[in-house]
């Protein structure tokens, strides 16, 4: 009859099955075990956050950093009119050059959508503003006729106002005569037009002439609707 004699394992023994164990076991967690709030921005791959991962409106105005939303970050016609808030666009809220053509819809800015004063030179990339990019733009107009003078008299004033329609905005203001360039014609200034508030509204001009025929004298206001 064979005698089975009880033995202490050996060291070697002993680490082998350990190492087991961790291998079998793991050393990692899972998700269900993480503490919440326990992954940070150091625990994330460069890349590990997609679109995919993001649920619908998951990404609030809170969430954003100032500048984070660059040129590089939008694509091409991803931010048409529906997307922005009226008076929403303000200086702060764009980077040096970051509006281009291929980040705005075609017709996306609207006169309501941009706040007073918000789009600078240094706002806009070089040629980046083309036609289908604004609203209408009219030349609106009105005219005064000074009737022939005596080339020895005093020169005949006019003055004459231009303005734009309500819920349009002034882009600039001009003059202009009738006749031969060398006519004895003068335009004394063209100026903006303002309201009570100070805002733009049209154009104001004084016009002199002392030709021995009639002459008109046109000032033109151009609107953006």
């Amino acid at each position: 009859m064979h005698r089975f004699t009880s033995r202490r394992p050996s060291a070697a023994m002993v680490v082998a099955t350990v190492a087991l164990v961790a291998a079998l076991g793991g050393t990692g967690y899972a998700a269900t075990s993480l503490p919440a709030n326990s992954v940070g921005t150091t625990q994330l791959k460069s890349g590990a956050v997609t679109s995919v991962k993001l649920g619908q409106g998951a990404v609030q105005a809170a969430n954003l950093a100032t500048d984070s939303v660059t040129k590089r970050a939008m694509a091409a016609g991803s931010v048409g009119s529906p997307e922005i808030l009226d008076d929403s666009i303000a200086p702060r809220d764009l980077q040096v050059g970051a509006v281009t053509v291929g980040t705005i819809a075609p017709g996306a800015v609207i006169n309501s959508k941009i706040g007073s004063s918000a789009v600078t030179n240094s706002k806009i990339g070089t040629s980046q503003v083309s036609a289908r990019n604004v609203g209408t733009i009219t030349v609106r107009s009105a005219s005064a006729t000074i009737t022939a003078t005596t080339s020895t008299g005093a020169p005949t004033k006019v003055l004459v106002t231009a303005r734009c329609l309500s819920g349009e905005k002034v882009l600039g203001i001009g003059s202009s005569w009738n006749g031969a360039i060398s006519d004895a014609t003068e335009t004394d200034y063209v100026r903006f037009l303002t309201t009570s508030a100070g805002a733009p509204a049209g154009a104001v001009g004084r016009g002199a002439s002392n030709v021995t025929v009639a002459r008109v004298f046109t000032v033109q206001v151009s609107c953006l609707r």
